[in-house]
């Protein structure tokens, strides 16, 4: 029996990539209202959580690699959001550390992500939003086992 592949653009990992797309996009956009590059906002949520993280924690809790947040955090410092220091303890690490700048952001960032949502699902009904989130909390798993 022969398969029949669908032509990639009819996948759902096709329209998984074009949504994403469009979001970072669209949040792209919205950030730099505020003065943010796509991805600093991540950076900067979990400082609000918990400062005075490593780099490694950072990337790791963001899922990407610890050259970008390199990348990232050096931007930042350059703008005045965070600093970086050598941990008292093992000199080899780096901790990133919020500036006054960097804290006053958060009601903007989160207004920002606030409409962002909003546009996202918009006319979604609440079960549809419910659906939705459970979905890709579970592609966002089947994606990270190895």
């Amino acid at each position: 029996m022969t398969t029949v592949l669908k032509p990639i653009s009819k996948t759902i990992s096709f329209s998984i990539a074009r949504v994403g797309t469009a979001h970072s996009y669209r949040a792209g956009k919205l950030l730099s209202n505020v003065g943010l590059y796509l991805g600093q906002e991540m950076v900067l949520q979990y400082l609000w959580q918990e400062d005075n993280l490593t780099q490694s924690q950072l990337a790791n809790k963001i899922g990407v690699q610890l050259q970008t947040i390199h990348k990232m955090v050096l931007r930042m410092e350059r703008a005045g959001l965070v600093t970086k220091h050598e941990d008292e303890a093992d000199r080899r690490v780096s901790r990133i550390q919020l500036t006054p700048e960097g804290r006053e952001l958060q009601a903007a960032t989160e207004d920002v992500w606030a409409q962002l949502e909003q546009e996202t699902l918009a006319d979604f009904t609440a079960e549809e939003q419910y659906i939705l989130t459970r979905l890709l909390h579970k592609l966002e798993e089947n994606l990270w086992q190895e």
